[in-house]
């Protein structure tokens, strides 16, 4: 008979979140820049996004010379309004900025971008501490060490049994509703991902959430642990029934 199960205060890991918080970022291991409004600065070279015309100084008009004198005609530049689109920012107005590249925020000097206190007295920065239930291990003991349960009587058993089988319909339940999550979070992941626009934007969104706590990365890193966790649980009181229906099997010849 399986003597242990994973410890349901830590899902099976040894240890538990630590409550403790960067609080120069508020745990979100990023802070705004403030060289820019969400990543745009106003573009130097222009003014509302246009430029004076150099091909008609500005003018609105270019003059030709004909067999007998000048016209002049708008111009097909600008078509005589005198002005064109910046091309220093595509007519925007506004250019992205250079010290956050665009995201509207900078990795939190203080944490490091993991959202977390390193000067944490109970977790040193790790963000977990050690479980109290469990001491760490992920086990809690599920029966007595020794055989005990093949003198029970048959409806103890049985009752034993459906007990577990509930459990484990339980486990289940919960491991669809977390896999939910995880696929929310994957699919949220990537729209975001796809939509950034420079290399730049990309790289400072690996780094804002491969590491604090709100990021994208970590949580799916947390959802993968409780499944598996959830999984170990399966398995050890999957264990448990079969120890049990063997005993009951035996009772029955």
């Amino acid at each position: 008979m399986a003597v242990h199960n994973a410890c349901d205060s830590c899902n099976g890991n040894g240890y538990t979140p630590c409550s403790c918080k960067c609080k120069k970022c508020d745990s979100k291991g990023k802070i705004k820049c403030r060289n820019c409004n969400n990543g745009k600065v106003k573009c130097a070279h222009c003014s509302s996004g246009k430029a004076p015309c150099q091909s008609c100084g500005a003018t609105g008009l270019l003059v030709k010379e004909r067999l007998f004198g000048s016209i002049r005609e708008d111009c097909p530049v600008c078509e005589g309004t005198k002005r064109i689109n910046c091309t220093a920012c595509k007519g925007l107005a506004s250019l992205s900025c250079s010290r956050c590249h665009g995201s509207g925020v900078h990795t939190c000097p203080l944490c490091g971008g993991t959202g977390r206190s390193s000067q944490c007295s109970k977790c040193h920065g790790t963000n977990r501490i050690k479980c109290q239930k469990c001491q760490g291990t992920g086990q809690l003991l599920s029966m007595a060490h020794d055989t005990s349960y093949r003198t029970w009587p048959l409806e103890r058993l049985r009752f034993e049994y459906e007990k577990r089988q509930h459990q484990v319909s339980n486990l289940h339940a919960q491991i669809l509703q977390i896999q939910g999550t995880h696929n929310q979070l994957a699919d949220e992941r990537a729209r975001e991902y796809a939509n950034m626009e420079t290399w730049e934007q990309a790289e400072q969104f690996q780094i804002v959430h491969g590491h604090s706590e709100q990021g994208y990365d970590y949580r799916l890193s947390q959802t993968r642990n409780q499944i598996q966790a959830l999984q170990n649980q399966i398995k050890s009181v999957e264990q448990e029934m079969q120890e049990l229906e063997n005993t009951m099997n035996s009772k029955w010849k």
